[in-house]
């Protein structure tokens, strides 16, 4: 297992741990809901998602070009995705592929390619790598 991974492993498990800690929980029919109304799933995923951004500045201290910020960023934020995905029911996950599919061509959602093909800088990329989506979908 690379370091990236190791080091994605423990951050998503030490999230998931505040998460559960810091969130009050209770069942709503199949689904543990957060005590703000969000899914916990959800909410742990938002969570770790937005945590990025202290690696974001961590990167940025260190002295790293903004296209290895970029880089590194959007690596981990498909890695979250695709971990927190294989937690996600199977109804719900089959909508959010057939959605990434007809919007990116991935189900994964955009590539690091298709974001600069679209004329995304390596800045927008850093900032998109902290903000979820799928408001469409009601997420």
């Amino acid at each position: 297992m690379s370091h990236l991974n190791r080091s994605l492993t423990l951050t998503v498990f030490l999230l998931s741990l505040l998460s559960v800690v810091a969130w009050e929980s209770v069942a709503v029919g199949d689904l543990l809901v957060a005590a703000k109304g969000v899914p916990l799933l959800l909410q742990q995923y938002v969570d770790a998602v937005q945590a990025l951004s202290m690696k974001a500045a961590e990167m940025r201290t260190a002295g790293k070009s903004a296209e290895e910020i970029a880089r590194a960023l959007h690596t981990e934020r498909r890695a979250l995705g695709e971990f927190y995905k294989n937690l996600t029911p199977a109804d719900v996950l089959k909508q959010i592929y057939e959605r990434n599919l007809a919007k990116y061509g991935d189900k994964l959602g955009p590539t690091i390619e298709y974001l600069r093909n679209k004329g995304k800088t390596w800045e927008e990329i850093i900032e998109s790598a902290f903000r979820t989506g799928g408001k469409d979908l009601g997420l």
